[in-house]
């Protein structure tokens, strides 16, 4: 019998964990994954959420780089421009 392939890894990247639509639905898709076959890490942008906790749950690994608003700003872009 051949041996089982290794999981497909998936990184899914989101800016926020915060409660919302994207998040949600993030967290449904990766939680339904089998494992065995589909192995999920979420990098959040922003750091916290209740999504986080959500899928730290499920046993879904999650890294938050923690940038804060205007943290990616160009330093010569004026706001709203």
């Amino acid at each position: 019998m051949p041996a089982a392939a290794p999981p497909l890894r998936l990184v899914h990247v989101i800016t926020s964990l915060k409660l919302g639509g994207a998040q949600m639905h993030l967290y449904r898709t990766v939680s339904r994954f089998n494992p065995e076959k589909i192995a999920s890490v979420v990098i959040s942008l922003a750091s916290g959420g209740k999504i986080s906790r959500l899928l730290r749950d499920a046993g879904i690994p999650v890294y938050e780089v923690g940038l804060q608003p205007g943290d990616l700003d160009h330093p010569e872009r004026k706001p709203g421009t």
